[in-house]
């Protein structure tokens, strides 16, 4: 039988469901970033100066696409986030950011919020990436057992479906890992500083531990927990510790989708180490 390559789509050239990349930008409170460059709270903009030189300083509008990279920052929670769109023909890769020429401004507010909006999109890219194409070895290979950003590779800095390496996407260990799970009853942990999890499936869970850690569970009866100063959790039954926010899903039967409801603890009688689930557009604690 012949074997045949599937290549894999880089980050920035990843559209997910629709036909755009979704990036993800940090900018001060009054939507100011570099240079005193402005940015709209929704809308088409454009940049002042433009070059499709994959450099900083050519010009351009720049984020992190489907918010996976973050130039190895940890989140700012005092600033604003945007979520821009833009089409992949335009988005120019830079290391570990990017630019585009134009873009359309779908989201400006918090962190939790703008995050939320582009990790189902990173973390399919996560799973693509995993499977990888036929080539068994070599360094950014995929389906590799071996090599630094190696797709479902086993070991190496910064690889896609690795064991072990800081930074590294489907990681069991390591800071600013991820782990991503799928199938039935499946389950994804993460540990580390900023790390995150991720669950793909029916009864699925996910768990991350660590200073301003994340963990999304996808599917149905799906449950998210985390702990740490700052945390995030998205399933349709969430938990977070000290510090952070919560977003449960309900299935909205009239409209036929999901419902995602918001909740930060601290606020609106929203307790630590407590899970909660949505019912009628509100979060509700768990009873048993």
């Amino acid at each position: 039988m012949t074997k045949i390559d599937t290549e894999i789509t880089p980050v920035h050239q990843w559209t997910h469901k629709g036909d755009k990349v979704l990036l993800l930008k940090c900018v001060n409170l009054d939507l100011t970033s570099y240079n005193g460059f402005k940015w709209p709270e929704s809308g088409e903009v454009t940049p002042k100066t433009w070059s499709p030189e994959p450099t900083c300083e050519s010009g351009g509008l720049f984020g992190w696409p489907w918010g996976i990279g973050r130039g190895g920052k940890l989140p700012d929670y005092q600033g604003k986030w945007i979520v821009f769109e833009a089409a992949p023909e335009d988005v120019v890769a830079i290391h570990d950011k990017c630019k585009v020429p134009k873009a359309n401004v779908l989201f400006c507010g918090d962190w939790w919020a703008a995050f939320a909006m582009v990790s189902d999109g990173a973390r399919a890219w996560i799973e693509h990436a995993s499977q990888g194409a036929s080539r068994a070895e070599g360094y950014s290979s995929a389906a590799s057992s071996n090599g630094d950003r190696s797709a479902a590779s086993s070991n190496g800095y910064s690889s896609a479906a690795s064991s072990n390496g800081d930074r590294s996407a489907a990681s069991s260990n390591g800071d600013r890992s991820a782990a991503s799970s799928n199938g039935y009853s499946s389950a994804a942990s993460s540990n580390g500083y900023s790390s995150a999890a991720s669950s793909n499936g029916y009864s699925s869970a996910a768990s991350s531990n660590g200073d301003r850690s994340a963990a999304f569970a996808h599917g149905s009866d799906t449950s998210a927990s985390c702990d740490g100063e700052h945390c995030l959790a998205v399933a349709s039954r969430v938990r977070a510790g000290e510090n952070g926010a919560v977003i449960a899903k309900e299935w909205d039967k009239k409209a036929e989708r999901w419902r995602y409801v918001t909740g930060y603890v601290g606020e609106d009688g929203i307790k630590a180490n407590t899970w909660y689930m949505a019912e009628g557009g509100k979060l509700k604690e768990e009873t048993k």
